[in-house]
């Protein structure tokens, strides 16, 4: 960036844009131990420097975080093998963490990842998921949707006419998994992607 910004100011800026964005990505769950994101400020700009949380702070704070959730998506839809980009959100949860659990553990379901590929809405493997991942879930009071049409909700299993809606959902290149839990008010969203045969090719096909 060419603001001028304090180093400190920079730091808590990239801290709050990194939590939205890059840690919210997940292809297959892995971690690599080279993963880094760095920020420099030359203060090209000539604006007044940047050393409170004020307004100033606030806008430039709101850009960053709006420009590294942007890269955070373009990066989950770029995965290895990947052939859709999902945001999987779990609202209704009894606290945002048990909402993060949640939604990072259906991101991370290779049952969930590779049903997507296949076009299948399949609910269950979304709710099992968020079952084992350690936060409360009471399943007959969740609802899993797909673009906004719901494939389980509350008990309710979807019908002939309910799947003829989710398959065209499914020919998406790009959607959104909702899990409302029906238990409170967290909410957190994961940003990730399908699991293709490509994926294995990917990985398979060299030796390091």
């Amino acid at each position: 960036t060419d603001c001028s910004i304090a180093p400190g100011m920079l730091r808590n800026a990239l801290k709050s844009a990194v939590v939205r964005g890059f840690n919210r990505v997940v292809v297959d769950g892995d971690q690599s131990t080279n993963d880094s994101v760095f920020i420099m400020a030359s203060g090209a700009a000539g604006n007044k420097e940047i050393r409170h949380p004020d307004a100033s702070f606030r806008l430039f704070r709101d850009a960053l975080i709006q420009l590294i959730v942007t890269l955070a998506k373009q990066m989950a839809a770029d995965g290895e093998g990947a052939t859709k980009f999902v945001t999987v959100t779990v609202k209704g949860a009894k606290s945002e963490a048990d909402a993060a659990r949640a939604a990072r553990a259906v991101a991370k379901s290779p049952l969930a990842k590779t049903s997507w590929f296949g076009r299948d809405p399949n609910w269950g493997r979304v709710l099992a998921a968020a079952g084992y991942s350690g936060a409360h879930v009471v399943d007959m009071k969740a609802t899993v949707s797909y673009d906004g049409v719901w494939a389980f909700r509350r008990g309710e299993v979807a019908d002939s006419a309910q799947l003829k809606k989710l398959a065209e959902v499914m020919r998406k290149d790009s959607f959104e998994i909702v899990v409302d839990l029906g238990l409170g008010k967290g909410t957190s969203s994961i940003y990730t992607c399908d699991f293709s045969d490509g994926y294995v090719h990917i990985n398979a096909d060299y030796t390091t």
